[in-house]
């Protein structure tokens, strides 16, 4: 029988090789993000990961939309319809060739939203590492 610590290490070892998974190629910088907001780019959805009440009380990059990540396997995944997710989160449900840039407060969960939408099979995503802490 697997004690405790030993699912907590084996938990921890799989998150740490997840963590490895980003490149350089699918980081996005601080001044790359205000570019492609300046340029009134809409070819991308930027997807704030931070609960609720983190948004609410913080703010949110312009243009960002919120889906907590502790949501976002079902969110992205096919427990919604294209109409019940715009009636829900207000924007068109992303497809898999969109590009989405994730953010959250420091990157933590950005980093995990990133490895749930590139398990879902999302090819074109980024990560805003620099998060909230950063930008504001």
């Amino acid at each position: 029988e697997m004690c405790i610590r030993d699912r907590y290490q084996r938990r921890v070892r799989g998150t740490t090789q997840t963590k490895n998974k980003i490149s350089k190629m699918n980081l996005i910088t601080k001044s790359e993000l205000e570019n492609k907001l300046k340029n009134n780019s809409q070819n991308f959805i930027l997807l704030d990961v931070r609960d609720i009440d983190e948004v609410k009380n913080h703010g949110a990059i312009e243009k960002a939309h919120n889906i907590p990540w502790a949501t976002l396997q079902d969110v992205l995944n096919d427990i919604y319809d294209g109409d019940a997710f715009q009636k829900e989160f207000g924007f068109p449900k992303p497809k898999k060739e969109d590009q989405i840039i994730f953010y959250c407060k420091a990157g933590g969960r950005a980093q995990r939203a990133y490895d749930i939408a590139s398990n879902l099979g999302f090819k074109n995503i980024l990560c805003y590492k620099g998060g909230a802490l950063e930008w504001f």
